[in-house]
């Protein structure tokens, strides 16, 4: 019998079914599941315990030996609802156990590949920003030294989607010093981690606002997080460019790059109750080395002379 499988919007294999030689439908197999993948005894129809498909929880291989969800990286073990094997990411997620299991977002999240949680509600939201950060054009540069870094964010910090407020207000999960930024790079980029001498790279944040003077509640002027970052000795000779807008990413993973937003204050916070409308006016491209700002480019604006490109393929390329 050839049969068909329904899955529910976590992966999760639900319901099997298929034509029986006289041709009508036929339930096989039907699972639940509780929220770290231990089932539930499944509806025993007339073809049972198919033999040639065992992917079932969050569409991964279930281990028929042992009853391990086998995830690319790691085997989870759905009765305790923890992984059996320590996160090879663990050094960037040192905030939460080694051992968790979809950082315990069970509900609205899957776990991707037994790395990290993707979280089912954003993502749409960051289509975008995910296809721009994998489509090849921001590729790391040995020629120039440069690197793309792509991640949300503010004028005090940036972060992946997954840190939730409470982490923020912790600084757990954010960027916002130098040498969190080494620690990731040397992780995440070849070409930082076997440079001896980090003098002459620049660091492309593709975040919103991280390169936005901010007034503090004296009036006082308070600087970007990326030039706060350049002060640092590990970014000691590194050009950091950021947008001082929200940068904008069109679904098919095209940069629109910062854009002045509507329904905010002088900082950029939007106003209490409404929502950032992005308009048509660009903002700007702030460049930070040493603690300075060394360069500042319109978002749309190209070079005068012979080389017409604009300042975004400029630096991108």
């Amino acid at each position: 019998m050839r049969w068909f499988t329904i899955k529910n919007y976590l992966g999760n294999a639900r319901v099997s079914f298929g034509r029986t030689s006289a041709g009508a439908l036929e339930i096989v197999d039907s699972n639940d599941y509780y929220p770290f993948g231990m089932e539930y005894v499944g509806f025993q129809g007339a073809n049972t315990q198919l033999p040639s498909y065992t992917y079932g929880f969050q569409g991964q291989e279930k281990q028929t030996e042992t009853g391990w969800s086998s995830f690319k990286w790691r085997n989870s073990i759905p009765e305790l609802g923890r992984f059996f094997n320590v996160d090879p990411l663990s050094e960037k997620y040192s905030y939460q156990s080694h051992y968790n299991f979809s950082e315990n977002r069970v509900v609205d999240g899957r776990e991707l590949e037994g790395l990290e949680v993707i979280l089912v509600k954003d993502s749409k939201k960051n289509e975008g920003i995910i296809k721009a950060a994998n489509n090849g054009l921001y590729k790391d540069n040995q020629a120039t030294k440069t690197i793309h870094i792509f991640a949300h964010g503010g004028p005090k910090a940036f972060f992946n989607e997954n840190v939730s407020a409470e982490e923020k207000k912790a600084d757990l999960g954010t960027v916002k010093t130098g040498a969190n930024l080494n620690s990731i790079l040397n992780e995440a980029s070849k070409l930082w981690k076997d440079s001896e001498s980090k003098n002459g790279f620049t660091l492309v944040l593709h975040s919103c606002r991280t390169g936005r003077y901010t007034l503090d509640d004296n009036g006082n002027v308070v600087d970007p997080v990326a030039s706060e970052i350049s002060k640092s000795p590990e970014m000691e000779g590194v050009t950091i460019v950021a947008p001082d807008e929200r940068d904008g990413f069109t679904a098919d993973g095209r940069e629109i790059g910062p854009q002045i937003t509507k329904n905010a204050n002088h900082n950029g916070d939007v106003n209490k109750g409404e929502k950032p409308l992005q308009t048509r006016k660009f903002g700007y491209w702030n460049s930070f080395k040493n603690g300075e700002r060394i360069n500042k480019q319109p978002g749309n604006t190209k070079p005068q002379g012979k080389d017409q490109r604009s300042f975004l393929e400029k630096i991108f390329n």
